[in-house]
């Protein structure tokens, strides 16, 4: 039996030997819905914790992040955190901070990056591994310009809901792909996890085939696509539990492939709010300096 992808391209390829786990949901990481007052705890927390004055600070999306952009405004407006400038990883990014007044700049003025405070779609703590860019709205993720954050920052403080705390990776993971021709590198990537995850091209919005309906998504420098590797359960490679840096780096082999939305090793500390706990829990991670890991 072939692949949702495979059935939709005629893809050649080896035939998936295992379909036990086809029939179960797939299941997308949960929307962001920690409680507001714990959301902007665990904001006042990465803020004060990792924002000094004059910090070069990057700024992500998320609910929680949002909550962080506004602490950290107001900490500057009351003179508590002199001269901050923000980077935003995204349009979705810079508007936040340009609604609350922060100083803004690019990596093109500022190449090094103090933090980089980003909120997971989905954590493994343990494993100091998240996922981003698997949730289409507001806006399409932009994978490429948030590596080019990831890798100038020299700490990133993950944020994160309880509710996407897991024990193990087994949400959808975006890979932006070239365009022209993105057949051929989604069709090895269909072959890495053949068995254990479907891909689905992504559409412009809303749901489609797995083709991406009649309007993919395709960057507006026409330039990549996405597509989402679909798990049925945690994160596999070739049919074994593997190490997520090794998935990352033979995600990164195939050629086509330009960015991907698993992040390994590079969080030095994730902050989680947890209403249903009604904690906020800290968790310092032995993190890789910027440029010396594979992000």
């Amino acid at each position: 039996m072939r692949s949702a992808l495979r059935a939709e391209l005629g893809l050649r390829g080896r035939a998936s030997l295992v379909t036990r786990r086809r029939a179960a949901a797939f299941r997308p990481a949960c929307q962001a819905g920690a409680s507001t007052d714990w959301g902007k705890a665990a904001a006042r927390t990465a803020v004060d914790r990792w924002v000094k004055p004059g910090s070069v600070v990057g700024i992500g999306t998320g609910e929680i992040v949002s909550h962080a952009v506004e602490y950290l405004a107001q900490q500057v407006a009351s003179g508590k955190l002199p001269g901050v400038v923000a980077v935003p990883s995204c349009s979705t990014a810079a508007s936040e901070a340009a609604f609350q007044g922060l100083a803004m700049s690019s990596l093109e003025q500022h190449p090094k990056v103090d933090v980089f405070i980003e909120q997971a779609d989905q954590i493994d703590v343990a494993g100091n591994a998240f996922l981003k860019g698997i949730r289409a709205e507001p806006v399409q993720p932009d994978l490429i310009a948030f590596r080019a954050l990831l890798a100038a920052a020299d700490r990133v403080v993950v944020v994160a809901d309880g509710g996407d705390a897991v024990s193990r990776l087994g949400a959808s993971l975006p890979v932006a792909i070239v365009a022209e021709g993105w057949e051929e590198p989604a069709e090895e990537l269909d072959d890495m996890f053949l068995g254990d995850a479907e891909l689905w091209r992504r559409p412009s919005e809303g749901t489609a085939n797995p083709r991406g309906g009649p309007n993919p998504f395709v960057s507006e420098d026409g330039a990549y696509t996405l597509v989402d590797v679909r798990f049925y359960e945690g994160f596999k490679l070739y049919g074994e539990d593997e190490q997520y840096s090794r998935i990352a780096e033979e995600i990164e082999g195939i050629p086509g492939v330009l960015a991907h939305g698993l992040v390994v090793g590079r969080a030095c500390a994730a902050v989680v709010a947890d209403g249903e706990a009604g904690a906020v829990t800290t968790t310092e991670l032995g993190a890789a300096a910027a440029g010396d890991a594979a992000v």
